[in-house]
């Protein structure tokens, strides 16, 4: 379970990070675990909110330079569920 906040080049990253969290909090889950990703112009950070606490996975990679990193953590997010229930 992930959600994803997408914007245009030159959004703040506080701001965004802010929105994702109460989405990340809201998240209609039993347990409220979820990955969550913000994705500006093209930079991507990867976040993980488990037991009310949201923390970042990885650093911040760029989708064109960092492409082989950002495909490995969503491989490591992908076989390490976080449990929904």
């Amino acid at each position: 379970f992930m959600l994803t906040e997408s914007k245009k080049m030159g959004q703040p990253w506080g701001a965004t990070e802010d929105q994702l969290q109460d989405h990340l909090a809201g998240n209609g889950n039993e347990s409220k675990n979820c990955y969550g990703m913000i994705q500006i112009g093209l930079l991507v950070q990867f976040y993980k909110y488990e037991g009310g606490i949201c923390s970042k996975v990885g650093g911040q990679m760029h989708l064109i330079r960092d492409v082989h990193d950002i495909m490995l953590w969503g491989q490591y997010l992908k076989e390490n569920p976080l449990p929904f229930v």
